[in-house]
């Protein structure tokens, strides 16, 4: 897509994503604070709104990549935004360490960064018609 033509429609769905995943997040903080009292490992309600709100956000990941870069990979492009989003990995990680340790199970049930950063890996490949490497999981290979 030029960068003069925007689409509003995946504009608008990005932002509500992002204002689920507060409200999830607001949740899910208040619930640890202990000013509410939420099951989120176990109330169907929740569980669901996790999954739709991960779901939504990877399918509009994989929709921006694909107008982003249908016209070729613009590799300092995506290079530096995969570096975005691990160094945005990393200091989530060590703040979920610190604060968090008193449910350390928590640290496992957080990948979405993870995720993306490997679906944008998975995704420049394909487009540069390499073939992902399966066992680094990472790289590409010819």
């Amino acid at each position: 897509m030029a960068p003069n033509r925007r689409s509003y429609f995946i504009d608008s769905m990005r932002g509500f994503a992002v204002l689920l995943m507060v409200i999830y997040h607001f949740c899910y903080d208040l619930d640890h604070f202990r000013f509410v009292s939420i099951e989120f490992h176990h109330e169907i309600f929740w569980l669901h709104f996790r999954t739709f709100i991960i779901t939504l956000f990877l399918l509009l990941v994989g929709i921006s990549l694909m107008l982003a870069h249908h016209q070729g990979i613009r590799w300092n492009h995506a290079l530096k935004r995969i570096l975005i989003l691990l160094a945005c990995s990393a200091v989530i990680y060590h703040y979920r360490v610190l604060f968090f340790v008193s449910r350390p199970y928590d640290l496992v049930r957080y990948p979405a960064f993870h995720c993306r950063c490997q679906s944008i890996s998975y995704s420049v490949c394909q487009t540069s018609h390499l073939q992902p490497d399966h066992r680094t999981s990472v790289g590409c290979s010819r």
